[in-house]
């Protein structure tokens, strides 16, 4: 039976309805046949009812107002009451304290349940937030694309999400409960177990690249992080940790690093050749320095000079780097040489240099050769094939015949007669073989009409 609790009403309403109820149980006492004896008895119920649908002042006031009435219907105003048998006195006094202990007990009772409530309650609450965080904890740990792991002290997995079991190439409830080895290269698990130890024996977090491997696959590089799972009390349970594939990164790193060292010999491999080429050119112009006898002779000295110089510029200008060698591009490197030579050189006579020049890669120092080679034929074609004003065309090709390239240099001028060669020709022959030698090719002149040069030489040197 459910009993109603009215104890939160007014203070004066409650004590009115345990007088009431204390009254009418009363009015039942007065009504019952003369010999019933003790009829305080029926008001122990009632003192029950009155402390769990009240409160315990209540049930108090209770027991001594049902105290005073029944011993005011027992006693009355007998002229014998003093006299009356002691024991009805010892039961009225064994009412009062059983109905104050029934208060007492069910007071107790009653801040016990509200206290066993309020625990439910929060017990409820914490159920609630624990729900709520382990919902928030599996949305962080199923949200990230990084593998999110917990082991034990064996190294066995503990917890792992999607990611995790993922990558060792299975479900999250196969991993659990089993060690890196399982699914992992011997060699790699070998070295993520150690790490693992060292972890949980300092208590330190730690940053390490890994490398993983499940058997037949390639590799991959992550970079995880460790600390340690501790217990409330600091024991280690084990170990937690996060790891990112930054396999990709590794690769472009790495790839860079090839890159940058390459360029550290590139650019030595430059100034070295750039030496050397300064070096030659010096070395020319000593030579022309030293035969040179007349004003006119050190004039063309000085000329030749700065178009073995304008060569190199071309050079270094059309230089391409790669990771194997400093090329040059034949095509705009021919055709750029031979616009700069006629834009110098030619001025208002009526000659033109025309340029046709297969586009194939050419390494920086045969370049420069090259260079030199058809620097050296136009100068000579421009100084003997057109005396006068007569005018002319200089014709310059660039061919491939598989893995060697054909040079040829020809004028439609005067041409060249062996038996009365103009003068100077003889250390400009000398230094065309000398080139020809350089690059390790050939060359052959003829004459008829007009001058006629050809260079043969290998694409690549030995």
């Amino acid at each position: 039976m459910h009993i109603p609790r009215l104890g939160k009403l007014p203070t004066v309403l409650r004590y009115s309805i345990a007088a009431l109820i204390v009254v009418a149980v009363f009015g039942i006492v007065t009504i019952l046949p003369k010999g019933q004896q003790y009829p305080f008895l029926l008001f122990f119920p009632t003192i029950l009812i009155v402390a769990v649908m009240l409160d315990h002042g209540c049930s108090v006031f209770a027991t001594l107002f049902a105290a005073v009435l029944v011993a005011g219907y027992m006693f009355g105003a007998q002229e014998n009451a003093p006299t009356h048998d002691t024991r009805d006195l010892l039961w009225v006094a064994i009412f009062v304290a059983s109905g104050l202990a029934i208060g007492s007990v069910v007071e107790a009772m009653r801040e016990a349940l509200d206290g066993l409530s309020k625990v439910n309650a929060a017990l409820v609450h914490a159920q609630a937030d624990l729900k709520q965080q382990s919902i928030l904890f599996n949305a962080v740990l199923e949200g990230t694309p990084d593998p999110i792991y917990v082991k034990d002290t064996s190294g066995c997995f503990v917890h792992v999400n999607t990611a995790s079991a993922r990558l060792l190439g299975t479900t999250v409830a196969a991993v659990q409960g089993r060690p890196d080895r399982d699914f992992l290269e011997p060699e790699y698990a070998t070295a993520i177990e150690a790490t693992d130890r060292a972890v949980m024996v300092s208590r330190n977090s730690e940053v390490v690249e890994e490398r993983v491997a499940l058997p037949g696959a390639a590799s991959k590089v992550f970079l995880s992080t460790k600390f340690p799972w501790l217990d409330v009390t600091g024991g280690v349970l084990g170990l937690i940790g996060i790891s990112r594939d930054i396999t990709d990164r590794k690769a472009a790193e790495e790839a860079l690093r090839a890159a940058d060292d390459a360029k550290q010999l590139l650019l030595y491999d430059i100034n070295h050749r750039i030496k050397n080429h300064l070096q030659s050119v010096a070395g020319l112009m000593d030579m022309a320095a030293r035969r040179a006898t007349t004003l006119d002779d050190a004039q063309l000295a000085l000329t030749a000079a700065a178009g073995r110089l304008t060569v190199l510029g071309q050079v270094y200008t059309r230089l391409q780097l790669s990771t194997e060698s400093s090329v040059v591009d034949t095509h705009s490197f021919v055709a750029e040489l031979c616009a700069g030579l006629a834009a110098s050189l030619v001025g208002s006579r009526s000659i033109s240099i025309r340029c046709d020049a297969v586009a194939v890669p050419l390494e920086s120092g045969r370049a420069v050769t090259l260079g030199l080679f058809i620097n050296e034929l136009v100068q000579n074609a421009l100084k003997y094939a057109f005396p006068g004003d007569r005018a002319g065309t200089i014709r310059v090709r660039l061919r491939a015949e598989d893995q060697v390239l054909v040079l040829t240099v020809d004028d439609d001028g005067v041409g060249i007669d062996a038996e009365n060669p103009p003068a100077g020709t003889g250390t400009g022959q000398r230094l065309l073989r000398a080139m020809a030698g350089q690059l390790g090719g050939t060359i052959e002149m003829g004459s008829g009409p007009g001058a006629h040069f050809t260079l043969r030489f290998a694409q690549t040197g030995d």
